[in-house]
């Protein structure tokens, strides 16, 4: 059977500090994107270049429950119980790292309008934040 003990303050080490960041920068970049509306009077969401952003908003919510999924298994004290957890997060966060890093760029190039802008913004700051969890992470895998 199985303990689920949520550990709160598991949150004030500084690589769940860094997930909780992604997880919020993410969601928002997500959310201004996807909120935003045209200005061609017809009240129906245009992008001239959507692709970019949509893969923007994509990779957003693939990091945002990707990072969810990480943070419970934390708080729940689950991980020890997974072989392998720490490599497993690196991975996944090395390869969010690049394929996040692309969509930002795209990102940036589509957006022509102040509201996207801070979405790509939002897509900037959790990329930030996934850097520095990767860097935590390889720090600490390199001590054992």
């Amino acid at each position: 059977m199985v303990n689920l003990r949520l550990d709160l303050a598991a949150l004030r080490k500084p690589k769940n500090i860094m997930i909780l960041c992604e997880i919020v920068f993410s969601f928002f970049c997500a959310v201004i994107i996807s909120a935003w509306r045209g200005e061609h009077g017809t009240g129906v969401k245009t992008y001239d270049k959507g692709s970019y952003l949509l893969f923007l908003v994509g990779m957003a919510t693939c990091l945002l429950v990707a990072k969810l999924i990480v943070l419970i298994l934390k708080l729940l004290e689950l991980h020890p119980k997974i072989p392998y957890f720490s490599v497993f997060n690196l991975f996944l966060s090395l390869g969010m790292v690049f394929l996040l890093f692309i969509a930002c760029i795209m990102g940036s190039v589509a957006a022509h309008n102040h509201t996207l802008n801070a979405g790509v913004a939002f897509g900037w700051m959790a990329l930030g934040c996934l850097m520095v969890e990767v860097f935590l992470c390889w720090r600490e895998l390199r001590k054992h």
